[in-house]
């Protein structure tokens, strides 16, 4: 499938390049809005499913590649230690191939490079010595083709998915608690994985690093309960506390570069240079807002999403099926709405809303954890599931699950 489209912008960057490399290099732009068009209606062209297969990572995604396919990376095996970390390529007829595989968990969703390389990293690290697990994370860089271009290994374990800056180097996070002392580091590398500079911080993180459109890198800190934005060498620039409360999500971007950011209860606007603008306390919520192009706000909370206003005013709200909404809506190129949602174990909907907040249709799945909703080109939206195996032949295991990827077409 050949797409046509410039989507340099799409994924947290300004700079032309950077999204040249794949029609979704990341799981989520920092707007989340997208350059092309929900369907009016829908129907499931097609379904596949991976037993014994799940995925180890915190935030689970696919990212679509420049020619359509999806790329995913789960953990087959199920059974430790004959476990095998995958990265799989998805066709949009449905036909798979297992473009890499290693003996390790792969902890990550995969991101793109401009450069078409697929980045993954592990939890874990493989001895020199003895082939077994050991201390220590690795990150991949992996062809197209699915053959490895280069791995970069570090002491700590990987955190957070790599993020791919808008120069193209590639920012990794680690983490490690000694005699109870955190001890957090800020990787740089270059595309061919040759190591930068580093920084160091006595805390974990909440977040892959985010880039503003000014370039500035912004990391939340979980220990010091605060906000930093560093520049692409390094240095520290401004560090904002948050409260008391530790944060879970990576901030939205607005587009005249506010930075808004969710910490325990609370939304907080924050300007470009550090300063907070405004905040709202009345969650819990559950993603950082998605933001349309007028600026408005669309926050998902319990049930529900607010709409908010550029000043942190509610402006209505709209009901969706779920009790949990799986992440912020994403905004199509018209302004309507695509959320998923869920109550767990039960059911999980697939649903779009016009911009004045009336749903325009719904996709219903039974018995299955909606885990991501992903929409691409062509009116194509992909919806990935993940199901727990229950019964006599399957063995009693947490990771005796198997995923489920729903394809829809307008």
């Amino acid at each position: 499938m050949k797409n046509n489209h410039t989507f340099h912008g799409k994924s947290g960057s300004a700079v032309e390049g950077y999204d040249s490399g794949a029609i979704l290099p990341a799981v989520y732009p920092w707007d989340r809005q997208s350059p092309f068009l929900i369907p009016k209606e829908v129907k499931c062209l097609w379904k596949i499913h991976e037993d014994y297969a799940s995925f180890t990572a915190l935030k689970v995604g696919v990212v679509i590649d420049s020619e359509g396919c999806l790329i995913l990376a789960d953990t087959a095996g199920q059974i430790e230690p004959n476990h095998e970390g995958r990265i799989l390529k998805l066709r949009p007829d449905g036909s798979k191939e297992v473009l890499f595989s290693c003996a390790r968990h792969l902890y990550s969703h995969p991101v793109i490079h401009a450069n078409h390389a697929i980045l993954v990293v592990t939890r874990d690290s493989v001895s020199a010595v003895t082939g077994k697990p050991d201390a220590g994370s690795t990150l991949f860089c992996v062809a197209p083709d699915g053959m490895l271009k280069w791995t970069f290994d570090a002491a700590e374990s990987f955190q957070v998915p790599p993020s791919v800056g808008q120069n193209g180097n590639i920012y990794c996070y680690s983490f490690v608690s000694q005699q109870d002392v955190p001890q957090g580091k800020l990787f740089c590398l270059s595309p061919e994985g040759a190591l930068l500079w580093t920084h160091d911080f006595q805390s974990a993180t909440w977040t892959a690093p985010v880039f503003t459109k000014s370039g500035l890198l912004l990391l939340g800190l979980n220990h010091k309960k605060s906000l930093v934005a560093l520049d692409q060498n390094g240095e520290i620039k401004w560090e904002l506390s948050l409260g008391s409360a530790s944060a879970k999500k990576p901030p939205s971007i607005g587009p005249d570069g506010t930075i808004y950011c969710l910490s325990g209860r609370k939304l907080f606007a924050i300007s470009p240079d550090g300063e907070i603008k405004w905040e709202v306390q009345s969650g819990p919520f559950y993603d950082p807002p998605a933001i349309r192009k007028d600026g408005v706000l669309f926050l998902p909370c319990l049930g529900k999403m607010l709409a908010l206003d550029q000043e942190g005013q509610v402006l209505g709200e709209i009901a969706f099926s779920g009790a949990i909404p799986v992440s912020a809506p994403i905004i199509d190129a018209n302004g309507n709405l695509l959320q998923g949602s869920c109550n767990p174990k039960t059911q999980s909907w697939v649903e779009v809303f016009s911009p004045s907040g009336e749903k325009l249709w719904k996709y219903v799945t039974r018995s299955k954890d909606l885990l991501s909703v992903t929409l691409s080109d062509h009116g194509r939206i992909y919806a990935l599931y993940e199901k727990e195996l229950t019964g006599a032949k399957y063995l009693p295991s947490y990771q005796a699950s198997q995923w489920h990827l729903h394809a829809l077409q307008g």
